[in-house]
C-alpha cells in the first residue's frame, strides 16, 4: 500500500502537467510539495484523534489516490502529458553540445545507483538508531505524534517532517524499507529545483543541466540520499521557496506565492536550519523586489524603468500571505513544543548556539565552516592546511563560546555521512561568488542571489557553533548555491569551448562517484566483504556500532521469550534504541509489548505514564534505584543491554 503516495505523486504531477503553464519540472515539484503537505496535515488531523494506524492512513491514502487519478483523468492527463513529456525529453537531447546529454545520462547513473542503495539499505546512521526512526515506532504505538517522555531529548523536539513522511511509509509497507526513499525523492526534487531557478536567474539549458549534475554529485548530498537524516530534504525545499519566491517577485502571481508559502512551511517543518537559510532568501530576495520591483529579476537595459509604484503593494501582500501560510503548517508542530517546553520553540538545543557574536568569533567561525570542506585526499596536506588555519584564526580556531562541546577543529578527507567535505563545489561557489559580486558581467539579479548566500551563511555561523559534523548541515546552503554556479560557470566564457564543459562534467561525476559506491554506512563496492547487495538486512542496522549486534538480538530474544505486556528501556540520551524495535518486530505496527522510557530526567518526565514499573526493563546504562517503584527485580541478561525481569511475589 506505500505506492499509494507514488501514485498520488504521479497523478498529481500528470494533472498539473497538462496546464499549459507548467513544464515537466514544475509538475513535479508542485506534486511533491502537495503530497507533503497532504503528509502533514493528515498526520496532525489523525493526531487530534489519535487515530494514526493502518485502516485510517491506507483508507486516506486510498481515498486521496482515487482524487489524484480523478484530476488527471479529468484534464485529460492521459492523453496530453506523455506527449508533453517527450517533447521535454526530446528537447533536452536535442543539442549539438555534447556535454548536456552527457550530464543528463551521468545524472541519471547517479540517480539510479543511489536509489539502489536506498532500497537495498535500512537505516543505519547514528541519528537514525537513536531518534529519527525511533520516534516514528513510538507515534505507531501511541497512535499520534504528541510528546512523551524519554531519555533521548531529540526524538520530541527535533523537526518533525521528514519522520512524518517515514511514519507514513512505514504505517503503509509494515516495514521501513522504504524509509530511505524520503531523502532520494529529496535529491531528485533537488535536481529539478536547481535547474528551475537557473532558468529564473535566465541561465540557459545547457546552464540548467549542469545544474542539476551539480546537486546530483554534491558528496553530502550523495550520502544523504540514501539515509534518513533530514538535511537532504530541508535542502530541496528550501530551494522551492527560493524557486516560488522568485516567480512571485517576478509576477506576483497568486499560484505562486502559495507554494511559495507552502514550500517555507514545509521546509521549517524539517529542520530548523531553514530557520537561517530560508529568511535569508525571504530577505534579501523578497527586500531586492519590493525595493527594486519585478525589473530586477528581468535584466533590463539602462533605458527601462521600474514598475509602477502600484504593484508592489500586490507584491508585499502575496509575500505576506506566504509567510502566513508557512506559519499554519506548523502550529501543530508549535503547539507541543509550547505544551512541553513553554516556548514555540524548544530551547533545549541551547548547546549548539554561540555564545559567542563578536566580530572575530563570527570571522572564525566562517574560516572553519568554509575549510572543513577541502580536505584533499593527502593525510599530510590536511594536517598542513589544518595547521594553517589554525595558525592564522589563533584563539578562536578553539573558542569554547563558537565550538560545540570544546572539539578539535581539523580538516579531513572521508567519505564518512557525517563529515564528508563537498570540496570542489566550495571551490566552484566561491569562485562563483566572487564573480557575481565584483564582476563586471554579472548581472543584477547575480548580485542580489550572492548577496541572498553571504546573508544565509552569515546567519549560519552568527547562530551556531562551528561542529564536526557541520558540512551536512550546510547542505541546504550547497544546494541553494548551485544556480549561481552553474549560470556563470556554464555560461561563462572560460567553458565556450565545448571539450572544457565535457571535461568539467566528467571531473564532476568522476569525483562524486566514490561517494556513491564507498560511502563506509551502505557500501556497494565490498568493504572488508561488507556490502548492502550481501550482507543481510539485519545485520547492517549494526554497521556504525557492530560491536552492540549481539547484545541487542539477545536482549530482544528474551522480549519475545518473556510475552510482557509492557517493556521499559532506561537509556542515555545518546544510545542506539531503535534495534530494539526491529528485533522485536514491533517498530512498524501498533502492536505489544508496550515500550516506554524509565528513569526519564529532562523535562518530557511530566509525560510518564503513571503505573507499576513493567515486568521486564532494558537498559544499556545503570538503572537508577527510583525506576525499581520498591519491586525485585532478577537479571536474565548482564551485556551492552543489561535485562531485568520483575520477581512475582
Amino acid at each position: 500500500m506505500s505506492v499509494f503516495i507514488l501514485m498520488v505523486w504521479v497523478s498529481l504531477s500528470l494533472a498539473l502537467l497538462s496546464r499549459r503553464n507548467n513544464g515537466l519540472g514544475d509538475a513535479v515539484v508542485k506534486g511533491f510539495v502537495i503530497v507533503l503537505v497532504a503528509i502533514a496535515v493528515t498526520t496532525e488531523i489523525a493526531t487530534l484523534f489519535d487515530a494514526i494506524s493502518l485502516p485510517v492512513m491506507a483508507s486516506v491514502w486510498a481515498g486521496l489516490v482515487l482524487a489524484a487519478v480523478g484530476l488527471a483523468w479529468r484534464r485529460r492527463a492521459a492523453g496530453i502529458a506523455p506527449q508533453r513529456i517527450a517533447t521535454s525529453l526530446a528537447a533536452l537531447f536535442s543539442g549539438r553540445d555534447l556535454a548536456e546529454p552527457l550530464a543528463l545520462v551521468l545524472t541519471g547513473i547517479v540517480l539510479a545507483a543511489t536509489l539502489a542503495t536506498a532500497l537495498l539499505a535500512p537505516p543505519n546512521t547514528w541519528d537514525s538508531m537513536t531518534y529519527h526512526m525511533v520516534r516514528v515506532a513510538h507515534w505507531i504505538q501511541q497512535g499520534s505524534v504528541r510528546y512523551y517522555a524519554t531519555s533521548i531529548d531529540r526524538q520530541n523536539y527535533q523537526s518533525p517532517l521528514a519522520e512524518f513522511v517515514i511514519l507514513h511509509l512505514q504505517l503503509l509497507s509494515g516495514s521501513d524499507r522504504f524509509a530511505n526513499l524520503v531523502q532520494w525523492s529529496a535529491l531528485l526534487v533537488s535536481a529539478i529545483a536547481v535547474a528551475l531557478i537557473v532558468g529564473e536567474l535566465k541561465g540557459t539549458r545547457r546552464a540548467q543541466v549542469f545544474a542539476a549534475l551539480l546537486a546530483v554529485t554534491l558528496p553530502m548530498a550523495i550520502l544523504q540520499s540514501t539515509s534518513t537524516q533530514n538535511d537532504l530534504l530541508c535542502g530541496a525545499l528550501c530551494l522551492v521557496f527560493v524557486l516560488f519566491l522568485l516567480r512571485t517577485i517576478r509576477a506576483a502571481a497568486l499560484e505562486d506565492a502559495l507554494f511559495c508559502g507552502l514550500a517555507l512551511g514545509l521546509s521549517l517543518l524539517t529542520k530548523a536550519t531553514a530557520f537561517l537559510f530560508c529568511p535569508a532568501a525571504g530577505l534579501v530576495l523578497g527586500g531586492a523586489g519590493l525595493l527594486g520591483g519585478r525589473w530586477l529579476m528581468s535584466h533590463p537595459s539602462a533605458a527601462e524603468e521600474a514598475p509602477p509604484t502600484a504593484a508592489r503593494p500586490r507584491l508585499a501582500a502575496q509575500l505576506a500571505l506566504a509567510v502566513l501560510i508557512g506559519a499554519c503548517l506548523n502550529t501543530g508542530y508549535v503547539a507541543r513544543n509550547i505544551e512541553l517546553y513553554g516556548h514555540p520553540l524548544p530551547t533545549v538545543g541551547a548547546s549548539y548556539r554561540n555564545g559567542n557574536v563578536s566580530m572575530a568569533a563570527v570571522a572564525g567561525n566562517v574560516v572553519r565552516n568554509v575549510a572543513m570542506h577541502l580536505g584533499l585526499p593527502s593525510e599530510p596536506a590536511n594536517e598542513r592546511l589544518t595547521q594553517m588555519v589554525r595558525s592564522v584564526l589563533g584563539q578562536q580556531a578553539g573558542n569554547p563560546g563558537t565550538t560545540w562541546n570544546h572539539a578539535t577543529f581539523s580538516i579531513e578527507s572521508s567519505w564518512s555521512e557525517d563529515i564528508a567535505g563537498n570540496g570542489l563545489h566550495m571551490v566552484l561557489i566561491l569562485g562563483a561568488l566572487v564573480v557575481g559580486v565584483v564582476g563586471r558581467r554579472a548581472g543584477r539579479i547575480a548580485r542580489v542571489y550572492s548577496a541572498m548566500l553571504i546573508v544565509g551563511a552569515l546567519l549560519y555561523c552568527v547562530v551556531l557553533r562551528w561542529q564536526p559534523w557541520a558540512s551536512r548541515l550546510h547542505t541546504p546552503l550547497f544546494l541553494m548555491a548551485l544556480p549561481l554556479v552553474a549560470t556563470i560557470v556554464a555560461d561563462g566564457a572560460a567553458l565556450a569551448r565545448d571539450w572544457w564543459r565535457v571535461a568539467l562534467v566528467t571531473v564532476l561525476f568522476v569525483c562524486g562517484l566514490p561517494y556513491v559506491l564507498f560511502n563506509p554506512s551502505r557500501p556497494v563496492v565490498p568493504d572488508d566483504g561488507y556490502s548492502v547487495v550481501t550482507v543481510d538486512r539485519i545485520s547492517q542496522y549494526f554497521r556504525n556500532q557492530r560491536s552492540v549486534e549481539q547484545a541487542y538480538m539477545a536482549a530482544a530474544r528474551l522480549v519475545c521469550r518473556e510475552h510482557p505486556s509492557e517493556v521499559g528501556l532506561v537509556m542515555a540520551d545518546d544510545d542506539w534504541e531503535y534495534p530494539l524495535w526491529v528485533l522485536t518486530g514491533k517498530h512498524a505496527v501498533r502492536t505489544g509489548p508496550v515500550f516506554r522510557h524509565l528513569g526519564v530526567t529532562d523535562i518530557s518526565r511530566k509525560l510518564a505514564l503513571p503505573g507499576l514499573p513493567p515486568p521486564l526493563i532494558l537498559a544499556t546504562r545503570p538503572v537508577p534505584e527510583d525506576v525499581f517503584c520498591g519491586e525485585r527485580y532478577e537479571t536474565l541478561l548482564q551485556s551492552r543491554v543489561q535485562v531485568l525481569r520483575r520477581v512475582c511475589r
